[in-house]
């Protein structure tokens, strides 16, 4: 088998933010996970709130929650009046977080081919007065902070400037970059119809799968990490044998502290029974709109883009005239090149072997990738067409 690889880049507004969720009647808890440090957002909760608001259900879509709160925190500390009560009471960015954000990041461990890379930044231009932050020439903005995440990461990322724009005051950017690995079998399988390229096996042990109810699954796949904290990809998605896309109703009525209690496994020994798993993914590959800016005034960040606003006038005359994110996820298996059998299509038409959990996202699912040291996430998205 070769190596799976999955690569995340992300420029402009990210952020990594805690989740998980509760256990079912069918499973049972024991304390052999390591210890787990406190997080960077452990009194932050909207993880949920953004994902609800931000991702598209029409096409595969992405958010970073820990990214968009990062991009913010540089200047938290320097807002008052609305846009601080925005800050605060929307992205829950207070000042009491900042320097969580500066420690995290700097402690992210990328030895230029593995690992998380995070570069955030805040341009504030000459004439503003903001001295306390980063001076910058707007018309070489594209070129200074693409030149930094190519170096920091070794890979063509960057972002784009719509043409016209013009900026007058300050700008947020953000880089998440995360690359890792892991071995499973690539399978070619048949579904409606299509060839889909996608990744799975029965390596993965039981104690990597959970019921969060009778329609919904959710299957973790931890990525081998030598230095640094450990990572893992999350998949909700409908149980094999329900006939109902289920994944989106699960979401909508899932609460904070549900969604992190679902993806906290320290505690989770096994679902009762079943002795072994058999999971099926499909490779994707997701990336979205660079410019927030509108994204977060639907979600009521107004006042901090106001070119009327005095909120912070301790360092200047400050306001953000745009906030960028580059964000690219890609989970696709180089595999061994099994084609699957008719037998082993993700719609099973096959007698279910008794103790064996069938794991299959062949319907809308959600993924999400997680940093399970901190339990922070740092990406979650939606894959609207697993056959594509």
């Amino acid at each position: 088998m070769n190596k799976k690889s999955v690569l995340l880049g992300l420029a402009a507004v990210t952020l990594l933010t805690a989740c998980s969720n509760g256990q079912d009647s069918k499973t049972e808890a024991t304390n052999h996970g390591k210890e787990v440090t406190a997080s960077v957002t452990e009194d932050i909760h909207g993880d949920i709130f953004l994902y609800d608001s931000m991702i598209d259900k029409e096409s595969n879509s992405i958010i970073s929650p820990y990214g968009i709160r990062d991009a913010f925190h540089p200047i938290v500390k320097y807002a008052e009046n609305e846009s601080k009560t925005e800050l605060n009471h929307i992205l829950e960015v207070s000042d009491s977080v900042t320097s969580k954000y500066d420690e995290y990041n700097e402690n992210a461990v990328f030895d230029g081919t593995n690992g998380l890379m995070i570069v955030n930044k805040a341009y504030a231009g000459k004439e503003t007065g903001a001295e306390e932050i980063e001076q910058i020439n707007y018309k070489n903005f594209e070129e200074t902070f693409n030149k930094i995440l190519s170096e920091a990461s070794g890979r063509d990322l960057k972002i784009t400037v719509p043409e016209n724009v013009e900026y007058s005051s300050g700008v947020l950017a953000n880089a998440i970059y995360f690359s890792n690995a892991w071995n499973y079998e690539k399978r070619t399988i048949s579904w409606d119809g299509k060839d889909v390229q996608a990744f799975g096996g029965t390596e993965l042990p039981i104690e990597q799968v959970k019921e969060a109810n009778n329609h919904i699954d959710v299957l973790r796949i931890p990525y081998n990490v030598e230095n640094g904290n450990d990572y893992s990809l999350y998949i909700i998605c409908d149980n094999s044998d329900s006939d109902t896309d289920s994944v989106d109703a699960f979401m909508a009525d899932t609460t904070e502290d549900e969604l992190h209690d679902l993806l906290d496994f320290s505690e989770y020994k096994r679902l009762y029974g079943y002795d072994s798993l058999d999971f099926i993914v499909p490779d994707f590959s997701v990336e979205n709109d660079p410019n927030l800016i509108e994204k977060l005034r639907d979600i009521g960040i107004s006042s901090v883009f106001s070119k009327n606003t005095k909120d912070f006038s301790t360092i200047g005359n400050l306001r953000i005239d745009a906030v960028y994110q580059l964000s690219t996820f890609s989970a696709n298996e180089n595999g061994s090149g099994v084609d699957v059998s008719e037998k082993e299509i993700l719609e099973d038409t096959t007698e279910k072997e008794e103790g064996t959990k069938y794991v299959r996202a062949d319907s809308p699912f959600v993924f999400i990738l997680k940093d399970d040291t901190t339990n922070d996430i740092i990406y979650m998205g939606r894959i609207a067409d697993p056959s594509l």
